[in-house]
């Protein structure tokens, strides 16, 4: 793979804020590994490079510099979470709050530096009023009065969310 763009690997981990052990411990490789391909310009394996690719959330191909676009169509985890809190207008601070999680957390989360389980998929999904199925779907499926219905509710104190959700569960289990 003599066209491999080293470069584009570096500028990305830059922009994103991530480091090469971390990046190195979510494609299962070593950090030597992605150091000598981001600064020496080794050229990975190629299942080392579809790795890199689906936790980067780009093609192979912009990897190797054949192509612009950056988003693939795999579905990026960290990436709902901050689209999601700019669309609802929520300070990283609240939503942390919502998520009865401390805010170096939620931004662990959203940089990449964090892995999201599926319960943290679950309650980021309850706070947003969705299903983590809907949750990592693209945000434009998103009605405005979808928007302002989850702002409305999350503006209400903590009793009240609790009322309102025993009456839709309620109401689901009839």
């Amino acid at each position: 793979m003599k066209d491999f763009d080293p470069s584009i690997l570096e500028k990305l981990l830059d922009e994103r804020g991530i480091k090469h052990t971390v990046l190195s411990k979510k494609v299962g490789s070593s950090a030597t590994l992605i150091t000598d391909i981001v600064k020496r310009g080794k050229t990975p394996r190629i299942d080392s490079l579809i790795k890199l690719a689906n936790e980067l959330n780009v093609t192979v191909d912009y990897l190797c510099g054949f192509e612009k676009k950056i988003i693939s169509n795999i579905p990026n985890q960290k990436n709902r979470i901050s689209e999601f809190r700019r669309k609802f207008q929520l300070s990283a601070k609240k939503l942390a709050e919502l998520l009865k999680v401390n805010e170096e957390q939620l931004i662990n989360w959203e940089d990449g530096t964090a892995e999201l389980t599926d319960n943290d998929i679950e309650k980021i999904a309850l706070v947003f009023q969705t299903t983590p199925e809907e949750f990592m779907k693209a945000t434009d499926e998103l009605s405005q009065s979808d928007v302002d219905r989850i702002r409305r509710y999350n503006a209400l104190p903590e009793e009240a969310q609790k009322a309102i959700d025993a009456m839709i569960k309620s109401y689901e289990n009839k």
